[in-house]
């Protein structure tokens, strides 16, 4: 501590001491309790109160043990935090728990990962399937002959055709569900104490939302290259055909979206987020190959 903090922390406790003499009483409740939890805290290292008795301040001065409390505290904090960044674990007389994951040793970081890639397993094609579903289901209300695959749907209003208020309704069934659910996910994590299958849901959800990103980079490359391109098989495509509005416009919107969730699903990744995202990825190949190749194909006769 330099001489400037022991000059303040002399004139604060001689303050103190003066109003223990006008008011006759010693000091109020809620100082003695700071105080008494910063000369505990003090106790665990001992080096600031062996300078403050060299420095000639009283034993009894509660501003000084009050001052080195805090400055204890957050050397703690300090220490919590650089060990939450290298994914270690912190011991304290109350736990011994790594950051981010849920079980205060390595077996259980593991289970933490094989969490993640079991529910991308079982949620990335739960997602393509509400997806597809929500197709098919305006398609159904609007009145058309929809058919429903694996990946995708057949049929349905379709462009130069039908209406284009049918064709953008049925096109925004599909990503109006996979935004609610990535909306339903997100909000979860920000109540609870981000839960894997929220996590991942969050994260596969909108992946879908990658072939807009790529479509729209390929317009991109075409353009400058000075090229044309046809019109893409893309519900966010037919969404803006039906609406009369640019599709780019759409797109953007589409791709900054995808952004946002990614974003917040990376920070709400467990400790080593690399291990933990490349975890997502497999258990959500898997998934998607099981899907497309083993259970999509049965499952979808049920609705036709």
């Amino acid at each position: 501590m330099s001489s400037r903090h022991f000059r303040v922390s002399r004139w604060i406790g001689r303050t103190t001491s003066t109003f223990r003499l006008c008011v006759d009483r010693p000091l109020p409740t809620p100082l003695r309790a700071i105080q008494k939890f910063c000369r505990e805290a003090q106790e665990e290292t001992g080096s600031y109160r062996d300078r403050r008795n060299k420095s000639g301040l009283a034993a009894n001065d509660p501003i000084p043990d009050i001052y080195a409390g805090f400055k204890n505290l957050l050397c703690r904090l300090g220490d919590r935090h650089k060990l939450r960044k290298e994914g270690g674990s912190m011991t304290t007389k109350h736990s011994t728990r790594p950051f981010g994951v849920s079980s205060p040793n390595v077996s259980g970081r593991k289970a933490s990962y094989l969490r993640l890639a079991a529910w991308a397993a079982f949620l990335s094609p739960c997602a393509v399937l509400l997806h597809e579903v929500g197709h098919w289901v305006v398609g159904y209300a609007l009145g058309y002959d929809v058919l429903l695959d694996v990946g995708s749907v057949s049929g349905g209003a379709q462009l130069g055709v039908a209406p284009g208020s049918h064709v953008a309704l049925q096109a925004g069934a599909g990503p109006f569900i996979s935004v609610v659910l990535t909306l339903f996910a997100l909000t979860y994590i920000r109540m609870d104490s981000s839960p894997h299958w929220a996590i991942v849901l969050a994260a596969v959800a909108p992946v879908r939302f990658l072939v807009v990103a790529s479509s729209l980079i390929v317009d991109l490359v075409v353009a400058v290259l000075g090229g044309t391109r046809g019109a893409p098989n893309l519900d966010e495509y037919n969404i803006a055909a039906g609406l009369g509005v640019s599709a780019h416009l759409v797109f953007l919107g589409v791709v900054a979206f995808l952004l946002w969730a990614w974003w917040s699903v990376w920070k709400r990744l467990p400790t080593h987020r690399w291990l933990s995202l490349a975890m997502l990825i497999v258990g959500a190949a898997c998934g998607l190959a099981l899907w497309f190749q083993i259970i999509g194909p049965p499952l979808v006769q049920l609705f036709r």
